[in-house]
């Protein structure tokens, strides 16, 4: 680069393909996060690990975009009167001690096996579990 700055391998390589590759998977996202109700953090994860070919780099950023959309929603939720304060404490609790637990099974395998795979293929199961969930669900509601 012209400032000297080295690029990491994970690091994007920004031209107007890339950049416009973004906008088409985010819009999806958008699109499909609003008429099926994935969220759109589990839309662009696969698109991340493809655009940054490293598993951990593209799950961190996609937790991150998480969050900055659940903070906001629930800001909004409590704002609203939708969700009591200590509902969203609870509820923040019990995420904390699930993700801290993720965290610890995943460490476990990609120390077990030295491979960050397994990432992708949990969240793949946790896309089809999902899809496969709230399948059941609409047709249970819909009889």
């Amino acid at each position: 680069m012209s400032l000297g700055y080295k690029l990491e391998p994970s690091d994007v390589a920004w031209n107007w393909k890339n950049v416009a590759k973004i906008v088409a998977v985010c819009l999806l996202a958008g699109v499909l996060s609003g008429s099926v109700g994935l969220g759109g953090s589990t839309i662009k994860a696969p698109f991340l690990h493809h655009l940054l070919s490293d598993a951990s780099v593209s799950k961190a950023t996609s937790t991150f975009m998480l969050l900055s959309t659940v903070g906001a929603s629930t800001v909004i939720f409590i704002w609203l009167g939708s969700m009591k304060w200590q509902e969203a404490l609870s509820y923040m609790a019990i995420g904390l001690v699930g993700g801290t637990c993720g965290i610890w099974v995943m460490k476990e395998f990609m120390r077990r096996f030295r491979r960050k795979s397994h990432i992708v293929l949990f969240l793949g199961a946790y896309i089809g579990c999902a899809l496969l969930v709230m399948s059941i669900l609409t047709i249970l509601k819909e009889i």
